[in-house]
């Protein structure tokens, strides 16, 4: 006859398991309303992504807190960018697609070994690295004339 304590070993990994996923989504949301990507997903949340320059596995800064590192697919089209995580960092991250009209400046920086873009949407600030970056601007640019 088996006793309670000779059940645990059997019962500990299901409930870590359980433990590790709940914790992982908990940080995954805490990420995305301190970085400020929840805020803008209330006003430019969408389904999915439109067609346009797509730039996988980019990283970017939201906030002054969140960094998004190499787990950011980042759309670029004439009329703005898009951002979506990698699916095991979507929890609390719906796509969201910003207009360009929407922006109040991109500007183009040198940070560290690298350039990036600076985007302003009011008082938030998104900071994408690299080539995505660089692609950002060069839209935005042309969609201000």
């Amino acid at each position: 006859m088996k006793t309670a304590l000779s059940l645990l070993p059997l019962l500990a990994f299901p409930f870590g398991l359980v433990g590790f996923v709940a914790l992982w989504c908990l940080v995954l949301f805490l990420i995305a309303l301190v970085g400020g990507w929840r805020g803008l997903a209330t006003r430019f949340g969408v389904p999915t992504l439109p067609a346009g320059t797509t730039f996988w596995m980019q990283s970017a800064r939201f906030g002054w807190l969140a960094n998004y590192n190499n787990v950011l697919t980042v759309v670029v089209t004439p009329d703005g960018v898009g951002f979506v995580p990698f699916v095991l960092f979507r929890v609390g991250h719906e796509p969201i697609f910003v207009p360009f009209s929407a922006l109040s400046a991109a500007e183009s920086t040198r940070m560290f070994f690298t350039t990036a873009a600076v985007l302003r949407i009011g008082p938030q600030r998104i900071v994408v690295y690299g080539q995505a970056g660089r692609a950002i601007v060069a839209a935005y640019q042309a969609a201000r004339g």
